[in-house]
């Protein structure tokens, strides 16, 4: 292991790792979505402009299916360059879990607070358009949806950037704060489902779960703290 426990392997995947960390995530999507509406078009659409009754429980299927194979990939990815499945270890002190799990959803929180304060209140600040809105509601929700919210997106996004990214960086010899900033600012660019402050939100949260994954040693540890965050808003939201 190099700096940080941080698989040495990795630093010498550094370009790869980059692929991955920039554009695994979005090829991915798009891949396995453009698969499904050619094999099915009628669970998404009645017609080139209205949508099916099954639309919102299609995109929420495939959207698990794509992270799940994406998630396969990495880490047989990782594996197979020698950095182990999850691109780091996920053993750490107990004490940080705990901190992972209790202070990652009260800091969250915290920012989103001052966040909507400063944008003066409600919600209506948070989604980038009305589409993006409407998979976020309760109305729309799904059992697939919350498991990829609670499971499915935290282990695939703190591998990723935790893991991957900031495993390549750190072991390469970078500075902490520059492999926890670059990876934020990537982890925070694939939410484009969220307007520009909540997103800003997005990257803080990055800043936090890389504080961890240093201070900690362990991909582990902002993995629980991720889980922790996403299923404590469901429940607010319900």
């Amino acid at each position: 292991m190099g700096p940080f426990n941080s698989p040495l392997a990795l630093g010498k995947q550094l370009w790869s790792a980059a692929i991955w960390v920039l554009s695994g995530a979005v090829v991915f999507n798009v891949l396995i979505f453009q698969l499904a509406i050619s094999i099915a078009p009628e669970l998404f659409y009645e017609t080139v402009d209205v949508r099916a009754d099954s639309f919102f429980w299609a995109v929420n299927i495939v959207g698990c299916i794509a992270s799940g194979l994406m998630l396969f990939a990495i880490t047989e990815w990782s594996k197979w360059i020698g950095a182990g499945y999850f691109a780091g270890s996920l053993r750490a002190d107990r004490s940080w879990f705990w901190i992972a799990l209790v202070a990652s959803p009260i800091v969250w929180i915290t920012i989103t607070f001052v966040m909507s304060a400063i944008m003066g209140g409600g919600g209506d600040w948070v989604y980038s358009d009305e589409q993006s809105a409407e998979f976020a509601s309760l109305n729309n929700r799904t059992m697939a949806s919350i498991f990829y919210a609670v499971l499915l997106a935290p282990l695939l996004e703190e591998v990723l950037y935790r893991g991957v990214g900031m495993g390549a960086i750190l072991s390469k010899g970078g500075h902490p704060f520059l492999a926890i900033g670059l990876t934020s600012a990537a982890f925070a660019s694939i939410h484009l489902q969220y307007s520009p402050a909540a997103m800003f939100i997005v990257f803080l949260g990055g800043l936090w779960f890389g504080a961890l994954r240093v201070l900690s040693g362990s991909v582990g540890v902002p993995i629980v703290g991720h889980i922790s965050i996403n299923a404590v808003l469901i429940l607010l939201q319900s």
